[in-house]
C-alpha cells in the first residue's frame, strides 16, 4: 500500500490533525489504496518560541508545551532543530519502504508546509536521491521565508547530499514535483499574498482556494479537489474493486447524463473530451464521434473537459487568459438533480491567470450552476464562461485588490474557527535611507517642475497679470498604497499659497490645498490592465 506523509503544523501533533482531516482520509480510502501516516515533531512546544499567542487557547490547567509538538524553535532565521526533524522524516520515509509499502507524496500544513517544502526542494536538487519515489506534494496555508542555515547544516552532515549544498542556498531552483497549494481567503495567520510567493518555486502549481482561514479544509467540494489533484498521478494504486459500482447512478439518472454528453459532443465537437472510459457496444461498426447509449457502455463517474474558447476569435488577444482553459466536469451520482462537480484546468502560472481571477470566473459559474439547478447545465456553464471573457472579466478581477496581502515570520497556534474577514496587514515600513532617497528625488522632481515653469513664464510676452501653468501628474496604485501622501507631497508648494482659483472667470471658487484630484478610466481599459495592475488611474492637477 502506498502512503502519504502527513506534516502536522506548529503546536499540533500527528494525531491532532490527522483525526481533524479524518473526513479526507475516508474518500482517499473510498477511491484509492493510499494510507495517511502523520508522525509527531520531534520537540515540544517551549514557552520562550517567538511565535507564542497565548490569546489563541482557553485557560486549561494544564500547560500547552506539555503535548503540543513542533517542527523546530524558531529564532529569526534560525530553526533551531531542523536538523533533526528531516533526519527523523527521512529515516521514517526509508523504514517503510522496506515495510509494507512506501510514500509517494506528502500533505503539509502551515509549519509542515514549510518543512514539505525543504523536503520537496531535497528531492530536486539530489535529482531524486534524497527521499526517493516522491511523485506529489500538497501545501496547505504554506509560505515562503529565505532558506534557513540550518538546511545547509542538515546537508553537510548527510555526506551524500554535501555536493549539492550550492544549488539548495539558490532562490532559483524549480521544484518539478506536481503541486497543489490551498489557502484560504480569510487565513490571518498565513495571507494569501505569503501562499502566492510559495507558488513561484514550483512548475505549473495547482491552486486550490477555499472560504475558510487557517486549516486544512475538508468539506465536500475540497476533498474533490484533493482527490483530482491526485487522479492525475500515476502514484495511486488500482481503485478499490467495488468503486465503480458504488458510484454508478440509477437507470434515469444515467440516461440523462449520457443524453447530455451525446448533445455536448455534438455542439462543442472540437472543444469536448471524454475523460471517462467507454466500450462500444459493436466494435465493428462504431462511429469514435457517436457517446449516445446506443453506441457505448460508459463507467462512472462520467468526467470530460470542454476547451473554453470565444466564439469571435479576434476577442482572444484582447480579453481572454493567453494559454488554453478547459472546464473540467464530473458528474456526481444524483446528477442533474444535484450541481456537477466542476474546476478549471490550464497549464498557466499565478501571473498569466491569477487566483483573483480564477475565483471570479468560478463564482460566476456557481451562480449559473445554482439558475439551472434540477436541469442539465454544462452548456450553460460554457456560456457563461465566454460571456465572462467577453465582458472583461480578466479586468474586473484584476482590479479587485486579493484579501488577506502581507508577509509572515512563522505560523502561530492554529485556530480553527472562522476568522473576522476585516482584519488587514499594512505594507513593511521603509527604512530611513529609503525614505530620504525618495525625498531627494521629490526635490529634484519639483524643482525641475518649476525651472520649466519660469522659463514658459519669460518666454510668455502677452496678457495681463502673467501665465500660469497645469501639471497633470498620473498615479497608480492599490488602495491605501500612498496615493494621497503623494497628493499632499505634491501639492505642498500651492498650499502655502492658499490655493488657485478653480478657473480665471470664477476667482471666489478655490481649489482646496490649490491643486484638484480626478479619478478616471482610460479609454480603453482593456489596453490599460496589460499595461498596469489596476485599473483606475488618479491624475492630480497641481497649479503653480
Amino acid at each position: 500500500m502506498k502512503k502519504i506523509l502527513i506534516i502536522h503544523g506548529n503546536r499540533q501533533t500527528g494525531e491532532l490533525l490527522q483525526g481533524r482531516i479524518s473526513k479526507l482520509q475516508k474518500a482517499v480510502n473510498k477511491e484509492y489504496n493510499l494510507k495517511f501516516v502523520a508522525p509527531d515533531a520531534p520537540f515540544f512546544f517551549a514557552d520562550g518560541d517567538e511565535d507564542m499567542e497565548e490569546s489563541c487557547h482557553n485557560n486549561d490547567s494544564i500547560s500547552f508545551s506539555e503535548w503540543q509538538r513542533t517542527w523546530w524553535h524558531r529564532n529569526g532565521n534560525n530553526y533551531i532543530g531542523l536538523e533533526e526533524s528531516l533526519a527523523k522524516i527521512q529515516q521514517l520515509w526509508d523504514d517503510d519502504a522496506d515495510d509494507d509499502g512506501n510514500f509517494v507524496g506528502i500533505l503539509g500544513f502551515s509549519q509542515g508546509s514549510r518543512l514539505a517544502h525543504f523536503i520537496s526542494l531535497l528531492h530536486t536538487v539530489t535529482n531524486g536521491i534524497a527521499f526517493k519515489g516522491l511523485q506529489s506534494v500538497v501545501h496547505v496555508s504554506g509560505y515562503h521565508n529565505p532558506i534557513p542555515p540550518e538546511l545547509l547544516m542538515y546537508a553537510k552532515e548527510c555526506h551524500y547530499l554535501e555536493e549539492y549544498c550550492d544549488k539548495i542556498i539558490k532562490e532559483d531552483v524549480t521544484i518539478s514535483i506536481p503541486s497543489l497549494h490551498v489557502m484560504g481567503e480569510i487565513d490571518q495567520l498565513i495571507p494569501l499574498q505569503s501562499s502566492e510567493e510559495l507558488l513561484a518555486f514550483y512548475s505549473n502549481p495547482s491552486i486550490h482556494l477555499h472560504p475558510g482561514g487557517h486549516h486544512v479544509p475538508v468539506k465536500a467540494r475540497d476533498i474533490e479537489q484533493y482527490l483530482m489533484f491526485w487522479r492525475k498521478l500515476p502514484m495511486v494504486d488500482e481503485s478499490v474493486e467495488s468503486n465503480a459500482q458504488q458510484l454508478s447512478p440509477d437507470e434515469d439518472h444515467a440516461q440523462a447524463q449520457i443524453d447530455e454528453v451525446s448533445a455536448l459532443s455534438q455542439i462543442f465537437p472540437s472543444e469536448f473530451t471524454l475523460l471517462s472510459e467507454t466500450s462500444f457496444l459493436d466494435p465493428d461498426n462504431a462511429d469514435p464521434e457517436d457517446y449516445s447509449a446506443e453506441c457505448r457502455n460508459y463507467t462512472y463517474p462520467i468526467r470530460y473537459t470542454i476547451l473554453l474558447q470565444p466564439e469571435d476569435e479576434m476577442q482572444q488577444e484582447e480579453l481572454w487568459p493567453p494559454k488554453d482553459v478547459a472546464l473540467h466536469v464530473e458528474y456526481p451520482e444524483q446528477y442533474p438533480d444535484c450541481s456537477p462537480i466542476i474546476s478549471l484546468q490550464h497549464e498557466m502560472n499565478y501571473l498569466e491567470f491569477s487566483i483573483n481571477q480564477t475565483n471570479l470566473l468560478m463564482k460566476t459559474l456557481k451562480m449559473a450552476m445554482k439558475d439551472e439547478e434540477g436541469m442539465p447545465c454544462v452548456m450553460s456553464l460554457v456560456y457563461a464562461a465566454r460571456d465572462f471573457f467577453a465582458d472583461g472579466g480578466l479586468a474586473k478581477a484584476t482590479a479587485s485588490p486579493t484579501p488577506g496581502e502581507g508577509s509572515v515570520s512563522e505560523d502561530v497556534p492554529v485556530d480553527d474557527s472562522v476568522q473576522d474577514p476585516s482584519g488587514t496587514s499594512s505594507l513593511p515600513p521603509s527604512s530611513d535611507a529609503r525614505i530620504k532617497e525618495c525625498r531627494q528625488q521629490g526635490w529634484l522632481i519639483a524643482c525641475k517642475m518649476l525651472d520649466e515653469y519660469n522659463k514658459s513664464k519669460s518666454n510668455n510676452t502677452g496678457g495681463k497679470g502673467g501665465s500660469w501653468k497645469t501639471f497633470i501628474i498620473g498615479l497608480v496604485g492599490k488602495p491605501s498604497a500612498g496615493k494621497s501622501t503623494f497628493f499632499n507631497a505634491a501639492t505642498a508648494f500651492a498650499r502655502q499659497r492658499n490655493g488657485m482659483p478653480t478657473s480665471k472667470n470664477n476667482k471666489d471658487d478655490k481649489v482646496l490645498g490649490g491643486a484638484a484630484i480626478d479619478v478616471y478610466l482610460k479609454s480603453d481599459p482593456m489596453n490599460y490592465m496589460r499595461q498596469a495592475s489596476y485599473p483606475v488611474n488618479v491624475g492630480i492637477k497641481v497649479y503653480s
